[in-house]
């Protein structure tokens, strides 16, 4: 991964670690520093710290590709996606699977708004809206009857 400033027609520097190309990207803030998520055909997403300039933390999928990786904007979750039809819920805190949540079809793209608990997923077979919450007391559904919900939309 190639770190560029927007004033400079030269990298600032690379980050090293996956094995395939990398698809997707999404910064995050965690105690006050910037991080980036990074997907990849190598099967993870990797977490970078931006002020080290190194990989801190990878999240393993079991299935190929992960092409969709997104940090929440409201709660301290990073969302990954991927052809295997699954979308995980990570703690952004400490990097801990919280969810796996099923659309039975590769996905395209993720996307929610900002106060929101709820996110869209592009597939395959259309959008689905998933109710994620956040289990660490900011509007957390940890054992409630949506915890795995996935309502869909017509495409």
């Amino acid at each position: 991964v190639q770190v560029w400033s927007l004033d400079s027609p030269k990298s600032k520097y690379t980050l090293f670690g996956h094995s395939h190309h990398v698809y997707c990207l999404d910064f995050f803030k965690r105690d006050g520093q910037q991080y980036l998520i990074s997907g990849s055909r190598d099967d993870t997403a990797k977490i970078w710290d931006l002020q080290k300039k190194e990989c801190v933390h990878t999240l393993e999928h079991e299935y190929e590709v992960v092409c969709y990786v997104f940090a929440h904007p409201s709660l301290p979750v990073l969302i990954t996606g991927g052809r295997d039809g699954a979308v995980r819920v990570w703690s952004s805190t400490d990097f801990r699977l919280k969810k796996k949540l099923e659309v039975g079809a590769p996905v395209y793209g993720l996307a929610c708004l900002m106060g929101s608990e709820r996110v869209a997923v592009a597939h395959f077979d259309g959008v689905s809206v998933m109710e994620i919450g956040d289990e660490e007391g900011q509007g957390g559904c940890e054992g409630s009857s949506n915890e795995n919900s996935i309502a869909a939309i017509d495409s």
